[in-house]
């Protein structure tokens, strides 16, 4: 079951970290790079489309823009084939020392991706702890880095009682003071299955699969999974949310 968890929690951190923050770095598909300076959209079709979107992002951040290390972040995470055929390989040392930037300089959600580039996971948690925990994080960013916190719990040290306790008393509070995240709602009820809290459990569980918000990949598991308990059958025929993802753009099974 834990192999399922991970599954929709995966997909539905990235939907949400698509809607929170914009940003997107597609071989074709027109993007946004600099909205304060620049109206112009750009695309990565070649070498040279990418060797200059990143030096006029190194060239922002380093004017103060420190915010666009996301961005330059995500960009060396990403592989790009070009029309010439050619491809550009992600650079992941480069993502993570850019990642690390965006983080001593307070822009939380960089360790989001931090996280999944360091080999200790144990700090990945104590990083993603001390950005969830920071007063300039918003509510929206915590929530993903809560399930982000989460993932790793449950694929890492599900067997271990007190990691699965501290995330608890972590993501708890967080997943309280919303009402629009079932995402974070079904994460949390897997944290409480494993801490025996079945009752709870099911509670969460069924708000997260009777949400208005619920994407079609969770719904999907709630129809699915024999082990979820599910007061009010979620209706199969929703129309799909705008910026909702879908399961095949994640997983080949």
């Amino acid at each position: 079951m834990i192999k399922k968890i991970l599954l929709v929690s995966a997909i539905s951190a990235t939907c949400i970290f698509a809607e929170v923050s914009d940003i997107q770095i597609p071989t074709q598909n027109p993007i946004m790079q600099n909205k304060q300076t620049s109206n112009e959209q750009r695309t990565i079709k070649t070498k040279q489309d990418y060797l200059e979107l990143e030096s006029l992002l190194k060239e922002i951040i380093s004017k103060g823009g420190i915010d666009k290390s996301l961005i330059l972040g995500t960009l060396y995470m990403n592989s790009f084939k070009l029309d010439d055929g050619s491809v550009i390989k992600p650079n992941l040392a480069k993502a993570k020392d850019v990642f690390s930037y965006g983080v001593r300089n307070k822009i939380p959600m960089c360790s989001f991706y931090l996280s999944m580039l360091l080999e200790n996971k144990q700090d990945a948690l104590i990083l993603l702890e001390e950005n969830i925990k920071a007063n300039t994080t918003q509510q929206s960013i915590r929530e993903v880095l809560a399930i982000r916190y989460a993932e790793i719990v449950l694929s890492q040290f599900y067997k271990k009682d007190r990691f699965v306790s501290k995330a608890l008393s972590l993501i708890l509070p967080i997943a309280n003071a919303t009402n629009e995240n079932p995402a974070l709602d079904y994460t949390v009820a897997q944290l409480l299955f494993l801490d025996n809290q079945k009752s709870l459990a099911t509670k969460y569980i069924n708000s997260a699969c009777n949400s208005p918000y619920a994407t079609k990949p969770l719904l999907d598991k709630c129809f699915s999974d024999p082990n979820l308990v599910v007061n009010n059958k979620p209706n199969a025929n929703k129309p799909r949310q705008k910026n909702e993802c879908s399961i095949s753009s994640y997983v080949n099974d």
